[in-house]
């Protein structure tokens, strides 16, 4: 959320003072991420310690939060996990918003600065524990499961034919139909071409495992000293391992695209082999949601005041050399040569 909603500071420090039993001295919107409906502050107590709080309305899932920390308590490096109220609560309630509360992480997100070799092979090692740890059954039970859904390809198709046929008089809304007009034929392969590989992926899906689902730059936390930590777990579900690995040289917000980089992350995570197949489904299904959800935004409503012009630059990128839409049309070309080869 990049506005500040209307939240009275004093109530919400208070509110914080009683659950967790801090001393508020401030609390600072920091107008970060693109979730309409979270928004982060910094805590800051009188003793001039930080922390992140997080407030998330609407839909709520418990796992964003018992599994971090789950994973943190078994001693996973790099997990951004949840601290417990005084009553040993997870989150709490404040108005219409779910509170969670984080340690402060120093450093900025793999968008800002580019990981080193080493933070690189250090995630690589987060993310295969993340994979293959096993979960007790109370953990399991509740996640969400891959089911290959062709909800968003369905939803871009839609979104295609209105805007060959309407106008729109919000300016966001009239940039981004006159895109999707130009991108109209890359788009059509793109669910076409999706939709092939998802039928040619159900017949044997490959194993499911814990993943975090969104794993791109903006939700991996580095700083100068090769630490990272990985943060936003509102997305987890069971899947093939693909989802979580299709954003490692997937060059979502321009980068995590280099090579080298991709080798130094497969160092850290290990030799296990990686299904083409369904790493470039998954790179395909990523862009269609990602454009899908924005024409949700930018064409169904006028609502968001700010955010709508960070949701049309962010889609404008993913069009550019080296950005999503080139790289899962390359990943693509790549698999088919392999697979005609066989």
């Amino acid at each position: 959320m990049l506005e500040r909603p209307a939240i009275d500071d004093e109530a919400l420090a208070s509110a914080v003072g009683n659950a967790y039993g801090m001393d508020v001295g401030s609390v600072s919107f920091l107008p970060i991420g693109f979730d309409i409906d979270t928004a982060v502050f910094q805590l800051t107590t009188q003793g001039n310690q930080c922390f992140f709080l997080k407030l998330r309305k609407g839909g709520f899932d418990q796992s964003s939060v018992a599994i971090p920390r789950y994973l943190f308590d078994q001693g996973i490096s790099g997990i951004a996990a949840p601290l417990r109220t005084k009553d040993g609560q997870l989150h709490r309630m404040f108005d219409r918003y779910r509170m969670m509360v984080y340690p402060y992480l120093q450093g900025e997100n793999g968008f800002d600065v580019p990981l080193s070799k080493d933070q690189w092979g250090m995630l690589g090692q987060t993310l295969h524990a993340i994979h293959n740890v096993p979960l007790p059954d109370r953990l399991r039970q509740p996640l969400r499961r891959e089911t290959f859904s062709p909800i968003w390809r369905d939803l871009l198709s839609w979104y295609l034919q209105l805007v060959s046929k309407q106008t729109f008089a919000d300016v966001y809304a009239d940039k981004l139909a006159s895109l999707l007009c130009r991108q109209q034929v890359r788009m059509t392969h793109l669910v076409t071409r999706a939709a092939k590989l998802f039928a040619e992926l159900i017949r044997e899906p490959p194993p499911y495992v814990l993943c975090h689902g969104d794993i791109h730059g903006g939700n991996v936390m580095v700083d100068g000293v090769d630490v990272v930590n990985v943060v936003d777990w509102d997305t987890l579900l069971l899947a093939p391992k693909e989802r979580d690995l299709m954003f490692v040289g997937g060059g979502v917000g321009g980068v995590w695209n280099d090579p080298q980089e991709v080798q130094w992350f497969y160092e850290g995570y290990g030799g296990e082999p990686v299904n083409m197949l369904a790493l470039v489904y998954y790179r395909y299904e990523r862009i269609a949601e990602d454009t899908a959800v924005t024409c949700q935004a930018l064409l169904d409503s006028q609502d968001g005041g700010a955010d709508r012009e960070q949701y049309y630059c962010n889609l404008v990128e993913q069009f550019d050399e080296g950005n999503v839409l080139d790289i899962a049309e390359q990943t693509d070309a790549l698999f088919n040569a392999v697979d005609k080869n066989r």
